[in-house]
C-alpha cells in the first residue's frame, strides 16, 4: 500500500497498532483540524473551513499530543 501511496505523490505515516486507533477518531489531535488551513478554526466552522495539506512531522506530532477523549461525553 506504501508503494501505491508513493506513486501517487502521498506520504505514508505509520499511526500505531489498532489499539492507538483513538489517536485519530474525531476530536482528537490527528483528525480534522490538523488538515485544515487555519488549526485554529472554532470547530462549529470546520466544515466550511479550507483544507491544507498536512505535514508528515505535523501529522506525527499531532498523534503523539494526542489525549484520549471520552466517547460517551460526545455532542454532535
Amino acid at each position: 500500500m506504501r508503494g501505491l501511496l508513493d506513486r501517487l505523490g502521498f506520504d505514508s505515516v505509520d499511526a500505531g497498532p489498532l489499539v492507538d486507533s483513538w489517536r485519530f477518531e474525531p476530536e482528537a489531535a490527528a483528525y480534522t483540524q490538523v488538515y485544515l488551513a487555519d488549526p485554529n478554526t472554532p470547530a462549529d466552522q470546520i466544515m466550511e473551513a479550507p483544507a491544507a495539506p498536512a505535514s508528515t512531522a505535523r501529522l506525527v506530532s499531532a498523534l503523539e499530543a494526542a489525549t484520549r477523549v471520552s466517547v460517551a461525553d460526545r455532542t454532535f
